[in-house]
């Protein structure tokens, strides 16, 4: 054992040198007592710790227990956590229980978490297998697993008793493993000591080859010494990330956002390497720093082999509008606030905290990085070049309200005047009886929430919100089962579309207290102004016989083309609810009003009359799209079926097999309804129908959520 460093208050926490197996297992029983130890290491390296195992084995004093996990950052997450807590939970092990995690970040900073919530927190020791663990994540007691929407998200401060930091295990790193740790000590240095930067500036070219020559240890260890000791210091004056230790993020906050989207092809420190560039070019450009600090940063960073750009084909990988919104949830954030780590010089940084940055300077930075090309996420709307002028009219009242609260925040629209082209939008609340080329905007009340509204419609009409297509995998859309949109609340709403990408808006489940027309143009106002982000509506009207509960069969035509005039993203359209001619009539609306919506024509067969080895859903299907193709309107067949066995799930399987190879390009979504179909809605990928566990009811028997179908389409799919 080479060197002992100080954490907190701990004088010993920290153990560093060569070949420790047997000091690790004498000193972790001198100085725990427990009941239980558990060992959780990974398959990896289970054959590399033997000599460790063995060790700890032979000296434990109690019960010893071994849990291997599936290695890599997919095993950062909730279901690991609860498969060891379970397995802890079999095997009784009580608060006096001491978990030893063997591993590089993913595997402490899991154990970590664990231990921090077991029996409300229980002991742990860290043993890192990396060069990135050692003088990174092990130190501080930064514990986490990684949710979707990014790293180490959820996780708690718990402090191991022992880190122990064998150095003689670096030596069956690979070269980029290794790398991938560097950039940790290069960042580290950079905000803290310029004499360390210079050390790893002069021995760039020695440090490697001190993984293989017994020689040369010492540069190596001092190296991480260095490394270690600095985190141990801003650890034990700010252990909760309030000011100085929010400096242990120099590049990690444009890096992470990298990281979140080109993981696992890109490592961590490689992110992190592109990112430390990143954010000196920002404390640069905003005058923080020289030329010849973020010159030097460069060198160094080459000079260890690790990337300070991206090559073309991985530009094309990322938009900004994903890094941007990425960074939104980074834990340094105050509010929508980011925060940067910047630096003065080599070794000194503008604050002892991580400095508020405005946007403006991150994205200049940031273009630098990323294809030139917008992407399009289903829950993001994307600004576009301006194609169509919009010109609005309303009454006296309506007129003066819009010039005051909307236009001056909507330069492209006008006040309808006798010559006015492009899309004219009424603003009213009484509803027009004539067709006459214009959308309807049906407003409750003429203040800031309509506003909002109403410039979210307008946005849809001149670059309609990116929708699902054909090619998208596993979208999915949410039914709420409410008949009055009133009194929504905006934050419940958004749950509701939580892993969603459209919502339904079905007319038929309302209670009209007035005539169909008005009622539906009242509570789909309602529903726009919950919304809290453009977001395309599906609208339907959902008769009796086709698993709805709408009667009025006189209305139902009317009812189903004011979703085209109220600028509705899809409208549902019945197949067999009308005549074929009226379907057309219906679809030629779309056309007279820019073609924003798209048809979907729908057949739900709730009683199984038609099995899917009938002949009747291939007709069905080909009429259905002899009126889209006839009509030049873009839409989807939508049919439902319903199943009483697995079979009826595999047949129609097998037709939908059959539909695709026809290669169309209208998308289909094809499912079966009851419990016994709920299969047919996994394999759906295409606007899959789905509930929330917060809505009243389910739309459908058989119905899932998106999450729950997201985590079999994880389970079937993603290995």
């Amino acid at each position: 054992m080479e060197a002992i460093l100080p954490i907190l208050n701990e004088p010993n926490a920290i153990h560093l040198g060569f070949n420790m197996q047997s000091h690790i297992a004498k000193d972790l029983f001198l100085n725990t007592h427990c009941s239980t130890y558990v060992l959780i290491t990974d398959t990896n390296l289970l054959p590399l710790i033997q000599p460790l195992l063995a060790e700890i084995t032979d000296q434990c004093p109690t019960r010893f227990l071994l849990r291997i996990i599936p290695p890599g950052e997919g095993s950062k997450s909730r279901e690991t956590k609860a498969d060891i807590e379970d397995y802890l939970l079999r095997k009784s092990c009580t608060r006096d229980t001491c978990l030893i995690a063997v591993g590089g970040g993913v595997v402490g900073d899991l154990v970590g978490y664990v231990a921090a919530t077991f029996m409300r927190g229980i002991p742990f020791v860290q043993i890192p297998t990396t060069l990135l663990s050692m003088v990174d994540s092990s130190i501080g007691g930064k514990t986490a697993i990684d949710p979707p929407a990014g790293k180490n998200l959820i996780g708690a401060f718990w402090q191991p008793k022992r880190i122990y930091m064998d150095l003689g295990v670096l030596m069956t790193l690979p070269t980029r493993e290794f790398r991938n740790g560097m950039a940790e000590v290069i960042k580290t240095a950079a905000i803290s000591s310029e004499k360390d930067f210079i050390v790893l500036e002069e021995s760039a070219h020695t440090m490697e080859e001190s993984l293989h020559s017994p020689e040369s240890k010492q540069a190596l260890l001092s190296v991480i010494m260095a490394s270690s000791s600095y985190k141990a210091r801003v650890v034990t004056e700010d252990e909760r990330e309030t000011g100085l230790r929010g400096l242990l993020n120099f590049g990690h906050t444009i890096g992470h956002a990298f990281e979140k989207i080109l993981s696992p092809s890109w490592l961590h420190g490689e992110c992190v390497a592109v990112g430390l560039v990143a954010e000196t070019q920002v404390a640069l450009r905003m005058g923080h720093c020289t030329q010849d600090t973020l010159d030097r940063i460069i060198r160094v960073l080459k000079a260890y082999g690790l990337p300070c750009e991206f090559d073309a084909a991985t530009k094309e990988r990322l938009h900004l509008d994903q890094v941007m919104h990425v960074m939104k949830v980074d834990k340094k954030n105050q509010g929508h606030q980011k925060k940067l780590v910047l630096l003065s010089s080599i070794g000194t940084t503008l604050e002892q905290k991580a400095s508020s940055v405005p946007d403006s300077f991150i994205e200049e930075i940031v273009k630098g990085y990323v294809s030139l090309g917008h992407s399009t996420p289903l829950e993001e709307y994307v600004p576009m070049t301006l194609t169509h002028t919009i010109a609005l009219w309303g009454d006296t009242r309506v007129q003066a309200w819009l010039t005051s609260a909307l236009l001056p925040h909507a330069p492209y629209v006008t006040l309808q005047s006798e010559n006015s082209s492009g899309i004219h939008i009424n603003v009213t609340r009484e509803l027009s009886t004539s067709n006459n080329g214009s959308y309807e905007y049906y407003y409750i009340a003429l203040d800031d929430t309509e506003a909002s509204a109403l410039l979210r419609f307008i946005q849809s009409l001149i670059t309609p919100t990116p929708t699902p297509t054909k090619e998208t995998q596993y979208t999915r859309f949410v039914t709420p089962t409410v008949s009055d949109y009133e009194s929504l609340s905006p934050a419940l709403v958004e749950q509701w579309l939580e892993e969603a990408h459209v919502i339904e808006f079905r007319v038929d489940l309302l209670n009209p207290t007035c005539d169909w027309i008005t009622t539906a143009a009242c509570q789909l106002a309602h529903l726009r102004r919950a919304l809290t982000r453009p977001l395309p509506i599906i609208y339907t009207v959902r008769t009796l016989p086709q698993a709805g509960r709408f009667t009025d069969k006189h209305v139902y035509t009317e009812l189903v083309g004011r979703g085209y005039r109220w600028g509705c993203a899809f409208i549902d359209m019945e197949a067999m609810t009308v005549s074929w001619e009226d379907l057309q009539k219906t679809a030629a609306l779309g056309r007279q009003l820019a073609g924003h919506s798209s048809l979907i024509i729908s057949f739900h067969d709730p009683h199984r009359e038609h099995p899917w080895t009938d002949v009747f859903w291939t007709d069905l299907h080909a009429k259905c799209l002899h009126v889209l193709t006839e009509e030049h309107q873009s839409g989807v067949i939508k049919l439902v079926g319903y199943a009483h066995s697995l079979q009826d799930n595999i047949d129609l399987e097998i037709f939908r097999r059959q539909i695709e190879a026809t290669d169309s390009g209208v998308p289909l979504i094809a499912l079966n309804m009851g419990e016994q179909g709920r299969l047919s809605r996994v394999l759906n990928r295409f606007l899959s129908p789905v509930t929330h566990t917060c809505l009243p009811t389910a739309a459908a028997p058989g119905q899932l959520t998106a999450q729950q179908i997201a985590a079999v389409v994880g389970i079937l799919f993603q290995g």
